[in-house]
This record gives structure tokens, sequence and C-alpha cells, in this order.
């Protein structure tokens, strides 16, 4: 037998949104569209620049994030986009705004795990 040299993995890199990262972690078996009215989605555009814009100077709106990972010759890149990101008491707090269509009674933590969890 000859004397072979085991090769080496070539590096992987892996790019992945957080949004995409969080419905691959939450999936589950319920068949669910994700259908959204073009209308819907242009209200909720609205809703978020309207917020956004309120909130003033030291706001910073549609904030794009990056976090490269490394592990054993490997790279994880996650990205994503913040709605917006201020300071509070000396620290940066990223901010997740959901609009929804549901009275806000009907809504608890419960509600869409998805969303949630892009707040996490």
């Amino acid at each position: 037998m000859k004397d072979e040299k085991q090769k080496e993995p070539s590096p992987m890199l892996l790019k992945m949104s957080i949004r995409g990262l969080v419905e691959f972690i939450l999936r589950s078996g319920d068949i669910d569209s994700g259908f959204m009215s073009m209308n819907r989605a242009l209200e909720g555009s609205r809703a978020h620049r309207k917020l956004q814009k309120s909130y003033g100077d030291d706001y910073k709106a549609e904030v794009t994030l990056k976090k490269t990972i490394e592990f054993e010759g490997h790279s994880l890149v996650l990205e994503g986009r913040a709605d917006g990101i201020f300071m509070e008491n000396g620290n940066a707090v990223i901010d997740e705004i959901k609009s929804v269509t549901q009275p806000l009674e009907l809504i608890d933590e419960n509600y869409n795990l998805r969303h949630w969890a892009q707040a996490m």
C-alpha cells in the first residue's frame, strides 16, 4: 500500500442573511406561503419610514450589519440590516420594527416567532 496523504478539505465560505438563518432554525412542518400583498408591503414600508423619521437626528436608519465567524479554517458570514440603531445610556441599541395588521391585544410572545427571533 502506498502512503497516501489525506487531502485537507478546502476552506469553506458560507454567507447567510440573519433572516435566512432565523427561518432555517425556526422552520416547522406548517405550510406558510409567506404571501403579503403589495399594498401591505408598501404600508409597512411607509410605517417604518414614518417611525424612523420621528426618532430624530441621533437615530441611524437602515444600518447594514455584518459579522464573520472563523472556525477551523472555514468562514461564516452573517449579514443583515437593522431597521435602526441608537444610543441609550452609552450602549448601542438595535431597533427592529415590525408593523402588524392584527389588534395589538392579540399579539403576545408567541405571535410570530420568526419576528421575535430576528430581534434577538
